[in-house]
């Protein structure tokens, strides 16, 4: 326990040292740390994913059928049905996210989440006008809400982000219109 290990610089400038039994008693805290972090990473995920379900996806989508009473009169009925819709949606996911035993069981139901809200956003852009709707523009809230609060693990940022922007991409490519190809690469440019 005599030998000193370098551990860089002190407040004074110069080298500092720990004893192996301090070096060792550093290690064990940071390593208590790593697994407290650890377990209560499902939990903050799980809280997340119930509060941008709660608190920002049903409150928005359904507020916002007030824009389409405006925007889209004649559609106001059937936007209704894909709003209430994703509130069920919602509920029954918010009840299988309280249930999830793990991590990754916890983020595969937070991509069915942010399929629900893409998938919904993106019915209204081609049925209120095709790529340059500007319903596109909800699905910039669900980027926010699941790329900007969700702390997801790297193999789930990109199954988030093919949930999120592949409805959108395929449909553009199915309904492809040339006379819109400037709104698609611009809305596509602020999407991503």
């Amino acid at each position: 326990d005599r030998e000193a290990v370098p551990c860089g610089a002190g407040t004074s400038g110069h080298q500092s040292f720990l004893r192996p039994s301090e070096l060792k008693s550093a290690m064990e805290d940071r390593e208590r740390l790593l697994k407290s972090r650890e377990e209560e990473r499902p939990r903050e995920l799980q809280q997340l994913l119930l509060v941008c379900s709660s608190a920002l996806s049903i409150p928005l989508y359904l507020a916002f059928w007030g824009a389409d009473l405006l925007y889209a009169p004649h559609l106001k009925w059937e936007f209704l049905g894909l709003r209430l819709l994703l509130v069920a949606g919602c509920l029954l996911l918010n009840r299988l996210i309280r249930k999830a035993g793990s991590l990754f069981e916890l983020q595969v139901w937070g991509v069915f989440y942010a399929l629900i809200n893409a998938f919904l956003i993106t019915v209204m852009v081609f049925w209120a006008g095709g790529i340059a709707s500007p319903y596109y523009a909800g699905l910039n809230f669900v980027t926010i809400g699941i790329f900007g609060f969700v702390p997801w693990t790297l193999p789930f940022v990109f199954t988030n982000g093919v949930a999120v922007f592949g409805p959108y991409l395929l449909g553009s490519v199915l309904y492809w219109d040339s006379r819109q190809a400037n709104s698609f690469f611009l809305q596509a440019f602020f999407l991503v």
